[in-house]
C-alpha cells in the first residue's frame, strides 16, 4: 500500500479536479491511500465519492493567478517557460517559497508518489525524492527531452530560457534542491501521461511518446440535432472579453447561444441574459452539450 499525493496548481477549469478524482478512485480501489493538494479544494466537492475521505490540502498559489499581484503582465506567451514566467517564475523568490511550501506538504503528507496535473512546482519539489507522474492534456504535459521547450507560436520565447533557467536554479539552490541542466528538466516525470486526441496536441510534431485517451466525466454523449453555439470560457482569460462582446451579435443573427462562463459577475450575467444569451449557473454535462450544440467555442483544454 502506498500513499499517493495528487497535486494541481495551474489552469482554471474543473477538468484538473476531474482527472485527479478519477485517478484517486482507481488508486483507492487498488488499496492505496490518496491525499490532495490542489489550487481549489472546493473543486473536489463534485466528486465526494472519490475525494471525500482523502486528506485535502490547499496548494500554494502562483501569484499570477491572483487578481491583485505584483507579477508584470506578459501577454501572448510563446512557450511553457513564458507561461510559467507570467505566473511568477520570473522571480526566484516566488519560486523558492513555492518550493518550500511543497517541501512541507511532501514531508507532512509522507507521500510515496506524486501525481501532478499542471503542477510544475510540486514536480520540482518531488524531483529525486519520490516517483512523479505527470497527467493532463497535451498542453499541460509538454515534451521534456529537449534543450528548450518547443515554441507554441512565434519565433522566440518572450523571455529567454537561459535567463529563466538561472532564476529557477537560484530558487532551487536556496530551497536546498538540485539544479537543472535545461529548463525542460522541470517537466521531467517518471511517467508522463498527456491525455488528449493526437490531432489536438499542440506538441504533436515534437512529442516522441504516445498520447493517452482523454479523460471524460460521465457519458460523452452523442451529437444530436442541436442548433446552438455552446461557449465555455473562463472570465479570467483575456480572450473572453472579446468573446463576450460577440455573443449578443450571434443571438441577433438568429443563432441560440448557451454559455458557461466561470467567474462571470452578476451584472455581466444579467446583461448577457437580457441580450438573449442562455447563461448557465453551473457546468453542463458533456451529454447535454453534445445534444444541444452545433458548434463549441472554448478557451479551455
Amino acid at each position: 500500500m502506498a500513499k499517493i499525493l495528487l497535486t494541481w496548481e495551474l489552469g482554471l477549469n474543473s477538468g484538473h479536479a476531474v482527472r485527479l478524482a478519477q485517478l484517486a478512485q482507481v488508486f483507492q480501489a487498488a488499496g492505496h491511500v490518496t491525499c490532495f493538494a490542489v489550487q481549489r479544494p472546493d473543486a473536489l466537492r463534485r466528486w465526494r465519492d472519490h475525494a471525500g475521505f482523502a486528506e485535502v490540502r490547499q496548494a500554494p498559489i502562483w501569484p499570477g493567478l491572483l487578481r491583485d499581484n505584483d507579477v508584470p503582465p506578459l501577454r501572448g506567451e510563446r512557450s511553457w517557460g513564458d507561461l510559467l514566467a507570467a505566473m511568477g517564475m520570473h522571480d526566484s523568490g516566488i519560486l523558492e517559497y513555492m518550493l518550500r511550501c511543497w517541501d512541507a506538504i511532501l514531508t507532512d503528507s509522507k507521500a510515496d508518489m506524486v501525481v501532478a496535473d499542471f503542477a510544475p512546482a510540486s514536480m520540482l519539489a518531488a524531483r529525486g525524492r519520490v516517483p512523479v507522474v505527470a497527467v493532463g492534456t497535451g498542453f499541460t504535459v509538454p515534451p521534456s527531452d529537449g534543450v528548450a521547450f518547443p515554441l507554441l507560436r512565434g519565433e522566440e520565447p518572450l523571455i529567454a530560457e537561459d535567463a529563466l533557467l538561472t532564476v529557477v536554479n537560484r530558487a532551487l539552490q536556496r530551497a536546498g534542491m538540485g539544479a537543472l541542466n535545461a529548463l525542460p528538466d522541470m517537466a521531467v516525470a517518471d511517467l508522463a501521461c498527456p491525455a488528449t486526441f493526437a490531432e489536438l496536441d499542440p506538441y504533436r510534431k515534437y512529442r516522441k511518446g504516445a498520447v493517452y485517451p482523454p479523460f471524460v466525466s460521465g457519458e460523452a454523449g452523442e451529437a444530436g440535432d442541436g442548433k446552438a453555439v455552446f461557449v465555455y470560457a473562463a472570465v479570467g482569460d483575456p480572450r473572453t472579453v472579446a468573446l463576450m462582446r460577440a455573443l449578443p451579435l450571434v443571438v441577433r443573427a438568429g443563432v441560440p447561444v448557451i454559455a458557461w462562463l466561470p467567474g462571470l459577475s452578476a451584472p455581466d450575467a444579467r446583461d448577457l441574459a437580457a441580450a438573449g444569451v442562455q447563461v448557465l449557473s453551473a457546468p453542463a454535462t458533456q451529454t447535454a452539450i453534445a445534444a444541444q450544440a452545433k458548434l463549441l467555442v472554448t478557451t479551455g483544454g
